[in-house]
């Protein structure tokens, strides 16, 4: 089983959040990672979302999380994302590594989104949540 994690969005390493510093008290390391094949939506609640794109070359942009402690990692994460989302295994490419075969979570409807037009959820982040507060 792979110890990787793909995540794009509020579990990034750039965002302060509870969930970030439990992840981070893991002992987990990060580097900018990419996953072909995807793209970045946002669900009604305002929160990003990654679907299966049929242009192998679109791409979400977020991190790969290495972590020794899996496991936990992947429990913690389970319980943040809840019954909404689901685990599948990808492919995430980094500029460190290569290619490495990792996870990812998607949600499992996504009839309720919106297309946003950016490849990386902190480059919405910034220039449309931060811009309108």
């Amino acid at each position: 089983m792979s110890n990787y994690l793909f995540v794009y969005g509020i579990l990034r390493s750039g965002i302060k959040s509870s969930i970030s510093d439990e992840i981070k008290a893991l002992g987990t390391k990060y580097q900018n990672a990419k996953i072909y094949g995807y793209k970045l939506s946002i669900d009604i609640n305002k929160r990003p979302i990654v679907y299966p794109s049929s242009n192998q070359m679109d791409f979400v942009v977020g991190e790969l999380i290495e972590c020794e402690n899996f496991q936990k990692l992947l429990e913690i994460v389970g319980k943040f994302s809840g019954y909404s989302y689901k685990r599948i295994e990808v492919s995430i490419t980094t500029e460190k590594i290569g290619i490495v075969s990792g996870f990812v979570y998607i949600p499992k409807n996504i009839e309720e989104c919106f297309t946003c037009n950016y490849h990386d959820y902190l480059e919405y982040f910034n220039e449309k949540i931060i811009k309108m507060n």
